[in-house]
């Protein structure tokens, strides 16, 4: 993201409504649907049509810093209409948090899966720190979650990994036609992904040096990753951190009965998600909470399937939080 006039995208709100085109669009109203809501007042509205964002409001700033959006923070549906928060324009060939708290990308493979690593907040990679894992939604990539990690305030070593799977210019963790089998086999497949990336979990710990148990992380996908490992391989993480992610009755019967289920689960997810509703998050803390353990659910008002900048903060923040603890 480079050369004078970076966007950097602070925050946007997923709102529901027709999608327009055309001369139509222009009868839509900011007022009508930007209401301030939680103290905020946003500044401009915009619609996403098959994936591609146009502007209500015609400032190039806000356009861009939408396409940004779309680009770096999926919702899941192609046609949608938001409401921007706030764009900052600056003169700087990087985003400030990039520039000061990542350091340069080195891609690897290890057991059989390609993943980026990096370290944030200036720490020396050679060093023993705590290691973060990050598993990408559909069509992300390793490259697109490291952009979301600047903001951990903590030197942290980060393995984001690849999907094994070519889909729409990134990455998929899933087959395709994964979502039109029944759930049984659904379990079958994702259970055997996750083994993989247990297994490189496994790996990277022997390769790298490694402060405790990694925490794991990730999105829509990658969620249900990070869920299936901490049922079935609870003793490898230190927390598992779920952002917009299922968790059917199937994946219970993937529990062994001996599961000593890991001591931390933080979940983010967007109360008005239609990809993956809410209920998923809640019937997950309910039963690791059930299960004995420490549960934080974050949820998202008027947010769909998306990973807005609050969350990110929140999960950037709960990070932080979770490295304390290892010391504790």
């Amino acid at each position: 993201m480079g050369g004078k006039g970076t966007i950097e995208l602070l925050q946007y709100l997923v709102v529901d409504g027709p999608i327009l085109t055309g001369s139509r669009s222009r009868r839509l109203n900011k007022a009508d649907w930007c209401r301030p809501r939680n103290g905020h007042r946003y500044e401009a509205l915009f619609q996403v049509r098959n994936g591609s964002a146009t502007g209500v409001d015609d400032s190039k700033l806000v356009l861009d810093a939408v396409n940004s959006m779309t680009t770096h923070n999926k919702t899941g549906r192609a046609d949608f209409l938001a409401c921007l928060l706030a764009v900052t324009m600056t003169s700087f060939s990087l985003t400030a948090s990039a520039a000061e708290t990542v350091t340069p990308q080195v891609a690897g493979q290890l057991n059989g899966l390609s993943f980026v690593e990096t370290v944030t907040a200036g720490a020396d990679e050679k060093s023993e720190l705590p290691m973060v894992i990050a598993l990408h939604y559909m069509t992300g990539s390793p490259a697109t979650s490291i952009e979301d990690y600047g903001g951990v305030d903590a030197p942290v070593r980060l393995l984001s990994l690849q999907g094994p799977h070519e889909l729409d210019g990134g990455y998929s963790w899933f087959p395709d036609g994964y979502y039109e089998l029944d759930a049984g086999s659904q379990l079958e497949v994702t259970v055997d992904v996750s083994d993989r990336v247990a297994s490189f979990i496994r790996a990277a710990i022997q390769a790298f040096p490694t402060q405790g148990k990694p925490i794991l992380t990730g999105y829509s996908q990658g969620a249900d990753l990070t869920h299936m490992i901490a049922l079935r391989e609870p003793g490898l993480i230190f927390a598992g951190l779920p952002m917009g992610g299922r968790f059917p009755d199937a994946w219970l019967d993937a529990v062994p009965e001996d599961a000593n289920l890991p001591a931390r689960i933080a979940l983010f997810h967007g109360a008005a998600d239609e990809a993956v509703d809410v209920s998923e998050s809640l019937a997950a803390a309910t039963y690791y909470t059930a299960n004995g353990v420490s549960v934080v659910l974050h949820t998202y008002a008027g947010v769909g399937h998306s990973y807005p900048a609050q969350m990110k903060q929140d999960f950037q923040a709960v990070i932080a939080q979770l490295i304390e603890a290892m010391d504790d």
